[in-house]
């Protein structure tokens, strides 16, 4: 059975990221959403991005923080 992993508020913290979806042990079936904010603040923003932009089991809404680098 798949499941949908929601988190937010990643703000490029990507190793941080990459523990939860460990502990959460995210299989090929799963999903990720997050519900915004995946950059900004922390140390791997580009990291953050390259996952979500590439594996299919992830998908985002803008935040807030997203919104303002969009604008620029």
């Amino acid at each position: 059975m798949s499941r949908t992993i929601v988190v937010g508020d990643i703000h490029g913290c990507f190793d941080e990221l990459m523990e939860l979806i460990q502990k959460v042990e995210l299989s090929k079936d799963d999903r990720l959403v997050s519900v915004g904010d995946l950059i900004t603040k922390g140390p791997k923003s580009r990291d953050v991005l390259e996952l979500f932009m590439t594996d299919l089991r992830f998908s985002t809404v803008i935040g807030n923080h997203d919104l303002v680098l969009r604008r620029k």
